[in-house]
């Protein structure tokens, strides 16, 4: 069966492999066609053959709903010396995202007819499709501003599952009435589980790196747009960011990175904060600048959960990973790795 194996190619995704290939048949006037699925050897989604001018090629296949910057490093990892022998299909790939799989030579199809193949005989680019099918939305309000912080107050406090709905609300800045509806809804998505439902036993998240990564996914999509509050330099440049006031502010992305691996030189400075904008400007002698390097955001948890961490002066390390794993920076994207293996493992 097309299910059973190891990444489990689901329904949605067998649909973009079809749409994916069918799209680009008819608009190349190649022909394109599985001849297996499921390759345990390779884990590879399906085997295609690619027939055009008396030519051949085959490929493995990794299918996705949408390429997001944070799994840029596994595909990367994963194409690594074989790339030409391997096709990336998806329902929706960001521009960006694009052109970084175009320079490192990975080949891609998008669900549109959009794609990048090369190899030693066949060289096919076409960027002009529009997407044929918006991008899934997540319905209910696991996946909406309010779900998502509820669900980071979570994931940077396990124990949070545990207590009562008036404390859940309190750690993630949400209202009293969303905390038993979005539990609801956590269970029912299967990210819940209950130790022994025939009694008032722990509860658990199960699948929670899938749950992560979609936290992950949609923070920068989704929640961090809503947050943000602006962009600054500061009126004097600071030689030494780690010698700042920072009273009311804790550091992020990769001021976080560097404090918690040592590993990282900042280039932007990411500041979270409970201060409005002017409030924020008077303290940290802030200018507004569009192509600052200061970046602000507005704090939502409480700070109780922030002085419950390891380093209270950096965002949770969930937060650190989220926000340079999805940068195209790779300096960021090791140093995301390093958060990873340190704090979430």
């Amino acid at each position: 069966m097309i299910h059973e194996r190891f990444k489990f190619l689901n329904m949605r995704e067998t649909e973009i492999l079809d749409q994916a290939i069918n799209a680009f048949t008819l608009i190349t006037g190649a022909d394109l066609k599985i001849t297996a699925l499921e390759d345990r050897k390779t884990n590879a989604d399906a085997h295609l053959l690619l027939n055009f001018k008396d030519k051949q090629q085959n490929f493995f296949a990794e299918v996705k709903n949408e390429i997001r910057s944070f799994q840029l490093p596994q595909i990367i990892q994963q194409f690594k010396d074989t790339s030409s022998n391997w096709m990336l299909l998806a329902q929706y790939i960001p521009s960006t995202i694009k052109s970084e799989l175009k320079g490192r030579r990975i080949n891609y199809l998008e669900a549109s007819g959009n794609c990048y193949i090369e190899t030693k005989d066949f060289y096919f680019y076409i960027n002009d499709r529009k997407v044929t099918e918006t991008r899934l939305v997540k319905e209910g309000k696991l996946w909406n501003p309010t779900g998502l912080k509820f669900l980071f107050a979570l994931l940077a406090d396990k124990g949070l599952l545990n207590a009562n709905y008036r404390t859940v609300a309190a750690a993630a800045g949400i209202a009293l009435g969303n905390v038993g509806p979005l539990l609801a809804e956590l269970k029912e998505e299967g990210f819940l589980i209950q130790a022994d439902p025939t009694k008032n036993a722990a509860y658990f998240l199960d699948n929670e790196q899938l749950l992560e990564n979609r936290w992950i996914e949609l923070y920068s999509s989704i929640l961090k747009p809503k947050i943000r509050i602006g962009r600054f330099r500061w009126m004097q440049e600071k030689e030494d960011w780690q010698k700042i006031n920072n009273k009311h502010i804790i550091w992020g992305g990769e001021n976080a990175g560097a404090i918690l691996t040592t590993h990282l030189r900042p280039e932007i400075f990411t500041i979270y904060t409970r201060l409005d904008k002017t409030n924020l400007m008077k303290d940290q002698k802030l200018i507004p600048d569009p192509k600052g390097k200061v970046e602000a955001i507005s704090q939502f948890w409480s700070d109780d959960l922030q002085q419950a961490q390891e380093h209270r002066n950096v965002v949770p390390p969930i937060m650190a990973y989220a926000e340079l794993a999805t940068s195209m920076d790779s300096r960021n994207q090791e140093t995301a790795e390093r958060i990873k293996n340190q704090y979430l493992i």
